[in-house]
């Protein structure tokens, strides 16, 4: 599995990029595969399936999971269901912050940013 950072000029942009904190099960090949689709269907909710307890969400197109309160929400240290009502509201929240940070992933693509990419240290 490999951690993704995306980078401008050598420095790390933090925490505001749309990989930060990515997890990338498919490796360097998922994320040539998303760069090379464009983002297409990126965070589908057809694609979505929940990981690690319902944490992260994992695009099963790309094979790239987002830390999500989808299916799971973080209350009192504790992970709890999300209640179904309550999901479709939150994917709207979400698929609108991914919309913005493809866009502007894009934009800095586009303007020299690079992709580094580091693994995740062995479990």
């Amino acid at each position: 599995m490999f951690t993704v950072i995306l980078t401008w000029r050598g420095n790390e942009f933090g925490e505001g990029n749309l990989l930060s904190r990515a997890l990338v099960e498919g490796g360097i090949p998922s994320l040539v595969k998303l760069l090379n689709q464009d983002f297409a269907g990126l965070f589908a909710r057809d694609t979505l399936e929940p990981i690690l307890g319902g944490v992260l969400m994992k695009d099963a197109q790309y094979q790239i999971a987002f830390h999500s309160s989808l299916a799971a929400r973080h209350e009192n240290s504790a992970t709890l269901p999300t209640p179904a009502p309550e999901q479709d509201a939150i994917y709207a929240d979400e698929a609108s912050k991914h919309a913005y940070l493809t866009s502007k992933m894009r934009r800095q693509l586009a303007e020299g940013g690079r992709i580094g990419v580091t693994r995740a240290p062995p479990r």
